[in-house]
């Protein structure tokens, strides 16, 4: 049952992150707070760029990626609240590209992404 909602949360969470860090107007690595969780980023001619965190409220870390013009470039990771590894996802100029590893506690699924396509295929192992 838990891994039957990883993927949407792991999802919305990605998603739902961007909109809260394009809300101030810094030029530096610098946190900023939405709905009590920390999130630190850079602002380069008011587009993302370079390192991005998202915390959770106690201080988690549960999102950690990179921007490049405002788009997600390279590994993107994602852990669950207590501190268990979720997910790697692939990102090039802003879309899914490459493998994407999902971990369910004990087994992973893993696929291959171009775009914001379907996996091509999930194994577990």
């Amino acid at each position: 049952m838990k891994a039957k909602y990883a993927i949407p949360l792991v999802l919305i969470f990605l998603f739902g992150c961007v909109t809260a860090s394009t809300q101030s107007s810094s030029s530096s690595f610098q946190p900023d707070y939405y709905y009590n969780c920390k999130v630190r980023y850079s602002l380069i001619e008011g587009q993302l760029n370079g390192p991005f965190e998202f915390y959770e409220p106690g201080g988690q870390i549960q999102h950690k990626g990179n921007f490049v013009d405002n788009k997600k470039d390279g590994l993107w990771v994602v852990w669950e609240s207590t501190g268990v590894k979720i997910a790697e996802i692939i990102y090039k100029e802003g879309l899914r590209n490459g493998p994407i590893i999902l971990w369910y506690g004990s087994f992973i699924d893993s696929g291959k992404s171009a775009g914001h396509k379907k996996l091509e295929a999930l194994n577990k192992w």
